[in-house]
């Protein structure tokens, strides 16, 4: 015995002076090999807008059309177009039978291949199939050739059979688990030939994910905070148990949580634009709001935005729902503009304090807790994630299949019980994905909204991450990127979304300061880490665009922004960035932005006077900017922001703290106020009370 664990133990040292020494041996070539300088401007074509389309039908004015009245000529537009199942799923819901059998076959076909992304297409079948339900209009054999492609689907990683599909992140979850549960709901004694089980095993094995998933955003936030992109799929899930579930309770919490998200994206609007900091999005969908994902879903709910964007995965869910109406407070909320409001959020929580929160590192429950906040490779994590991965047979799905070449060896350093001892490299690639806590700020006018993700992870691997946004309309945006490759799509980050290594950021009203510390090499399995940051800044979307002592600024409408960097700021102005890119070479670069508007600084000129007379201080570590009408900021790498000297805390937000709603974090009651307009999301209860209540003064 004694000479087996002695074996054992000598094992172990033998493989940590391997590991170590490759890791010494990886960081001193990256070091020298990673990398990279400004390249200069490319010459592909660019995939973005260069100029505001004619005509232009989108409002920044709410419409003074009903919820009800758009949601019929939302329907209309979308089965008039009937190019596909899904505007043929809006058909469906005015009575029209329109449904082209090779687009049905498409997504049929993806569901039994179960390729990424299928769940979206079972969704979509899924509410096709509720719909025909109270409708009866599809033929019998149509309606049995979609159901049994469904019942056959592989709904969660416990199932068995091959897939390459992601299901652990946040809107895949509740996409999979809402097809199975309604599935098991509509099916209860057929038995689903995937795994032999019964269709009322599969709701009750569902339910079960589906509350506790609901739960953890009733009381944290969303993971994906504010996602641009990925909202547009978890609202389908959501809008689907809300639509069709027949146990009232999980129908109720849906139609509640529905509610908080959809109040979430309101006090994060402007003119109809979801300008906000993102957990995870896409350069396409930042670059404009003509181009986001959620902007039918904007112009059903609050009348704002693009009223021909029609067709996208929300807006025909919402648009197809009897059962779900916006509470008046909720779509109130995103459609006032009041001289000033204030939002602070926080969504999610850090693994430090997942098992204080009752989530535990050793139970394999809780892996969909950790994948859902994009913890793969932490050190509290890996032990049981790759054990996990083992166990669901995941390796030939996305996020795994890349290191399934090294199964054995994976496995092996988990059993000798290596793989934390690795996983505390930090610049280990896979750490790229965390999403974490999110404390967000939202400083918003009629003219021009700022927000931030305050002291998001300074210095630390980024991806999808949008971490700040100055937004005057829905071209006129400006924010800063650290670039992870020079693509414009593809594996992220990309040349313009997310950020390949985070400043330390933060804002004060109408000011953003952002500090970058790139370092010096690329993390294990990153290509190259480029030494160099730059601002998106589109010309032509601003009516004026002037540079002043080294600011820029830029005028639309009544809304100013301005922009400076503690390095030299150029232009681009050749090739795919010409006239929207600056770019600042260096590793330690300090950026501010600051808005104004018209109201507050009476003309342009004088914006322009005050900021660029302003004093500013860059220094290595830490920014003092005398701020025209917010006063001295003082902000370093390490240590507190101080606003007229008095430190700010960027931290310990509680889950809303704005005019319209104040919640604690972890909290299960909501009382959101919008004027007159009243709405109580008691979770705990399961009540949801709208009504009306006189409030002097009153926004």
């Amino acid at each position: 015995m004694f000479r087996e664990r002695s074996h054992i133990y000598l094992g172990k040292i033998g493989c940590l002076c391997l590991m170590t020494l490759f890791l010494l041996g990886w960081t001193v070539a990256r070091h020298y090999l990673g990398i990279r300088p400004y390249p200069g401007p490319s010459q592909d074509e660019f995939k973005g807008r260069t100029e505001r389309p004619s005509p232009d039908h989108y409002q920044t004015e709410p419409s003074e059309s009903s919820y009800e009245q758009r949601r019929q000529e939302y329907l209309q537009l979308c089965a008039d177009r009937g190019e596909d199942y899904w505007n043929g799923t809006a058909a469906l819901q005015l009575g029209r039978v329109q449904i082209p059998n090779a687009s049905l076959q498409e997504a049929l076909d993806r569901v039994e291949e179960r390729k990424d992304c299928a769940d979206f297409r079972a969704a979509r079948l899924v509410r096709l199939l509720g719909i025909n339900r109270r409708q009866g209009l599809l033929e019998g054999v149509l309606e049995e050739r979609i159901a049994n492609t469904l019942k056959g689907f592989k709904f969660w990683k416990d199932q068995g059979g091959e897939d390459s599909m992601i299901m652990e992140t946040e809107n895949h979850q509740i996409l999979f688990h809402s097809c199975e549960y309604l599935m098991g709901q509509w099916y209860p004694h057929d038995v689903f030939p995937n795994d032999g089980k019964s269709g009322e095993w599969h709701r009750e094995h569902a339910r079960m994910y589906i509350l506790n998933w609901m739960d953890r955003k009733i009381r944290f936030g969303f993971c994906e905070w504010d996602s641009n992109v990925y909202f547009n799929e978890t609202i389908p899930g959501l809008a689907n148990i809300a639509e069709f579930a027949e146990e009232e309770y999980v129908a109720q919490k849906a139609i509640m949580l529905l509610d908080l998200l959809l109040f979430d994206m309101a006090v994060d609007l402007h003119k109809g634009v979801y300008g906000t900091s993102h957990g995870r999005s896409y350069e396409k969908e930042i670059r404009s709001g003509r181009d986001d994902h959620l902007r039918g879903l904007v112009w059903l709910v609050f009348g704002l935005g693009d009223p021909t964007a029609i067709g996208n995965f929300a807006g025909i869910c919402m648009a197809t729902s009897d059962r779900y109406v916006p509470p008046l407070a909720i779509q109130e909320a995103g459609r006032r503009r009041p001289e000033v409001f204030v939002n602070r959020e926080r969504h999610g929580f850090p693994l430090a304090e997942a098992e204080a929160l009752g989530f535990s590192f050793t139970d394999p429950k809780n892996m969909v807790v950790f994948w859902e906040m994009g913890a793969y490779s932490q050190p509290q994590v890996i032990s049981m994630s790759m054990r996990m991965v083992e166990e669901w047979s995941c390796w030939n799905q996305p996020f795994f299949k890349d290191i399934a070449s090294l199964r054995g060896p994976v496995n092996l350093g988990n059993r000798l019980g290596l793989l934390p001892l690795l996983a505390r490299y930090p610049w280990i690639k896979s750490h790229m994905t965390l999403l974490g806590e999110a404390h967000k700020i939202t400083y918003r006018t009629p003219d021009y909204m700022l927000s931030t993700a305050q002291d998001y992870r300074p210095g630390e691997m980024g991806n999808q991450h949008h971490i700040w946004q100055a937004t005057l309309d829905q071209d006129a945006i400006v924010y800063v990127t650290h670039p992870g490759s020079l693509r414009q799509e593809g594996m992220t980050p990309t040349y313009w979304g997310g950020q390949c290594r985070f400043p330390r950021s933060c804002q004060v009203g109408p000011v953003h300061i952002s500090l970058y510390r790139l370092g010096r090499m690329a993390a294990l399995g990153e290509p190259v880490l480029y030494s160099f940051t730059h601002a998106y800044f589109p010309g032509w979307a601003f009516d004026e665009v002037r540079e002043e002592r080294e600011w820029v600024f830029g005028r639309r409408e009544r809304g100013y922004v301005a922009l400076r960097s503690s390095g030299l700021m150029r232009w681009t102005t050749e090739g795919r960035d010409a006239g929207h890119e600056i770019v600042v070479e260096g590793r330690n670069t300090q950026w501010i932005c600051q808005c104004g508007s018209e109201t507050e600084y009476g003309s342009f000129d004088a914006f322009v006077e005050a900021i660029s007379s302003s004093r500013i201080d860059f220094e290595k570590n830490r920014v003092l900017y005398d701020a025209p009408q917010v006063g001295r900021l003082v902000f370093p790498w390490k240590g507190p922001l101080t606003w007229n000297e008095r430190p700010v805390d960027l931290k310990s937000y509680p889950r809303f703290d704005n005019p319209y709603c104040t919640a604690a974090f972890g909290s299960h009651l909501y009382r959101i106020q919008v004027g007159e307009h009243l709405l109580v999301l008691d979770f705990q209860k399961g009540e949801r009370i709208e009504g009306m209540e006189k409030v002097e003064g009153a926004d």
